[in-house]
């Protein structure tokens, strides 16, 4: 320890024990332990505060890192949409040179035009049953009316017919709905 030797500690408590006498001695060696562990207990402190200025640089280095490789990444991204509308666009020119005016009448319709004429169909097939479903309900009125009007003069007999109910038709109709 310090480059000192047996020899050395002897000599050191010799001239201690001369100078403090054996009353403070005891004492001396306590404040000498205490003093011992304040500067080494500040030492470590010392060490443990300069490795975390160490690790926290580190982390900066590496948060840094990040940030560059993220931004790389983005601006990748950013240019992704451009490179894929070029493509498209260059795609289109190629195909609509391709195609002549023989060819021109026989091309194919996009699924979003697909999509939107199956719309049409069905809201046209729907606008029809609506028109049947009202036909059917004005039928039944006049049916009602003309039972009503029966009834009030007698004329009603267990042979006529009763009402059509709508239900059916009804149910017809929330099922092609359901279906659309």
């Amino acid at each position: 320890m310090f480059g000192i030797g047996i020899f050395e500690i002897l000599v050191i408590l010799i001239v201690a024990v001369i100078f403090l006498g054996p009353d403070k001695l005891p004492q001396a060696a306590i404040d000498l332990a205490k003093f011992i562990r304040t500067v080494k207990k500040t030492i470590d402190d010392a060490k443990e505060s300069f490795d975390n200025e160490v690790r926290l640089s580190e982390i900066k280095k590496e948060a840094l890192e990040y940030k560059e490789s993220l931004s790389k990444d983005f601006n990748s991204l950013t240019s992704l949409p451009k490179d894929i509308a070029n493509d498209v666009a260059q795609r289109l020119e190629l195909d609509s040179k391709k195609l002549d005016s023989k060819d021109s009448q026989n091309i194919q319709k996009s699924p979003e035009t697909l999509a939107l004429e199956s719309l049409n169909f069905q809201s046209d097939a729907l606008d029809l049953e609506l028109q049947e479903y009202k036909a059917q309900q004005r039928q039944e009125q006049e049916n009602t009316k003309q039972q009503n009007t029966q009834e009030q003069n007698g004329l009603f007999t267990q042979e006529s017919n009763p009402p059509v109910v709508a239900a059916d038709s009804a149910k017809n109709l929330q099922d092609t709905v359901q279906r659309l």
